[in-house]
């Protein structure tokens, strides 16, 4: 509920627009946790959240970016569970699914990334949002190339009936998620 769409300039492409980045930090004194509010969302809250242990900063948000993105790529967010209780403990001892699990044609690059951002240290994840961002403009940049080649070789007549995703997971190693 806190990103939204709206035309670009252009007129062209649609743009994801985040209304509320933040507000955990600014609201970091209260510790009500609730669906909505308090000190953040349950279905998107870092481990050190729930916790309390460490201090809220931006790797919190690269977390909460992970969900979101897993959630855009699947439909769902990464934990589901009958009760807010049952979630929270989710996010603090279980790993979600892949992403290309759910979504077979999901970039093996995008995937590696969104697991790093929902690794339950805070030092496992990356960097941070420019970290982030640089990571996922050559995502862009690859899965760009890997159309034109494809498009490229179909005109030519020497396309393929393999799969399109070939490509972006050469030389990408599948990690074992740690427990």
């Amino acid at each position: 509920s806190n990103v939204m769409l709206r035309l670009s300039q252009n007129g062209e492409t649609w743009e994801a627009v985040l209304m509320d980045f933040g507000v955990a930090k600014v609201r970091e004194a209260h510790t009500s946790i609730t669906g909505t509010g308090g000190i953040g969302t349950i279905g998107y809250m870092a481990p050190e959240q729930i916790q309390g242990n460490a201090p809220i900063s931006g790797k919190t948000d690269l977390y909460a970016t992970g969900c979101l993105l897993f959630e855009c790529l699947t439909g769902e967010t990464p934990f589901t569970a009958e009760n807010p209780a049952e979630m929270l403990i989710q996010h603090l001892n279980d790993y979600p699914r892949n992403v290309r699990e759910i979504v077979s044609d999901c970039p093996g690059w995008l995937d590696e990334l969104i697991e790093r951002l929902l690794q339950k240290k805070q030092e496992d994840r990356p960097h941070d949002a420019l970290a982030v961002h640089t990571e996922l403009a050559e995502i862009h940049r690859r899965m760009t190339q890997s159309q034109v080649t494809s498009a490229a070789r179909t005109s030519s007549g020497t396309g393929t009936t393999g799969s399109a995703d070939a490509a972006d997971t050469a030389g990408v190693p599948k990690k074992k998620k740690k427990k």
